[in-house]
């Protein structure tokens, strides 16, 4: 017989700048741009703070038996803002830009627990296997019933000027936070 425990996690903070692409003409060409060109804004941000932890616990019998049992738990904050392009590029190269807020939140929690047992039959070895999961998972934008003003802005793609001031927050009537529950379990 052996029992073998085991615990563990990880932490990641991300502080990133994103840049989503740039656009093409209405017709599918693709613009002929420096490399170096980018459609965001100074202000642009995705910040992302993630941790995960798990503990395993596995027993292993005389007879070959195994049980073994496993818990993981993820929280993840997320904010991603920032000037993005968005649509067809025109013919003198002017280019929508969307200001968007986007900030989300994300728990999880599984659980997973199992029995395996092995049966000789002549020279035919089989495996009984019985198990049980759990998974609780909590998605959520809290903040998604606010918006930059203006939401939306317009920029040349051979002239882009990055340096534009961050857009003001405001509550919007639409919308709202949103949350998403989901609970799942199998035998």
């Amino acid at each position: 017989t052996a029992t073998i425990f085991s615990v563990g996690g990880t932490w990641q903070n991300i502080d990133s700048v994103i840049d989503q692409g740039l656009p093409a003409y209405a017709n599918g060409t693709l613009v002929n741009v420096p490399r170096s060109t980018a459609i965001i804004a100074d202000w642009n941000e995705l910040d992302m703070e993630t941790s995960d932890v798990f503990a395993e616990l596995e027993h292993y019998f005389s007879n070959g038996d195994q049980l073994k049992f496993l818990v993981r738990h993820v929280e993840r904050e997320r904010l991603y803002a920032g000037a993005r392009a968005t649509g067809a590029i025109t013919a003198n190269g002017n280019i929508a830009v969307e200001n968007i807020w986007f900030p989300s939140d994300l728990e999880d929690t599984s659980a997973d627990i199992f029995y395996s047992h092995s049966i000789q039959s002549g020279e035919r070895k089989h495996e009984f296997i019985v198990g049980a999961d759990y998974r609780t998972s909590d998605n959520g934008t809290p903040y998604s019933g606010y918006a930059f003003s203006p939401a939306r802005t317009t920029s040349n793609i051979f002239n882009h000027n990055p340096h534009t001031p961050k857009p003001e927050l405001v509550k919007i009537t639409t919308g709202g936070p949103t949350n998403t529950a989901t609970n799942q379990h199998g035998f």
